[in-house]
């Protein structure tokens, strides 16, 4: 049985990636078919992670990804995967407990963020940002007259 991938990516990830960079087994999450798991992965994960990216860099990536450069699409490619996994690592996190032995006399909290900073710096050239003059009536005179600061 094939599994039902209803979400087609538009960042173009690859399942067989993500379960190598995320080393986690369906068993350790319970899914009883390599299907299960990998529809599971694209169908909510994958489509979850390209949806925060959107949000993040204030873009429509599955509107502009033709028009993107391969070196710009190829990065895309790789935060989607990366942040897909840190998806996974946290639910195997839930899953076996947030308690994380460091060193012998050492616990610490498993960290339960999925967006790191280091993805944050990586979408950072992708991010979109307008100037309040640009889109708001400040910069008319109509405005400065409403403020008296004409």
């Amino acid at each position: 049985m094939s599994p039902s991938l209803t979400y087609t990516p538009w960042s173009g990830c690859d399942i067989d990636n993500i379960k190598t960079l995320s080393q986690t087994t369906l068993e350790t999450l319970k899914f009883s078919t390599d299907d299960l798991y990998e529809e599971w992965i694209n169908n909510f994960l994958v489509k979850a992670a390209e949806g925060h990216i959107c949000l993040k860099c204030g873009r429509d990536f599955s509107a502009e990804w033709s028009s993107l450069a391969t070196y710009e699409q190829n990065a895309l490619r790789d935060i989607v995967e990366r942040l897909t996994v840190n998806c996974i690592n946290v639910a195997v996190g839930n899953k076996v407990g947030k308690i994380v032995k460091v060193s012998d006399y050492n616990i610490q909290m498993s960290d339960p963020r999925i967006m790191t900073a280091d993805l944050k710096e990586l979408l950072e050239s992708f991010v979109t940002t307008t100037s309040v003059s640009e889109t708001s009536d400040y910069a008319t005179g109509n405005m400065q007259q409403r403020w008296g600061e004409s």
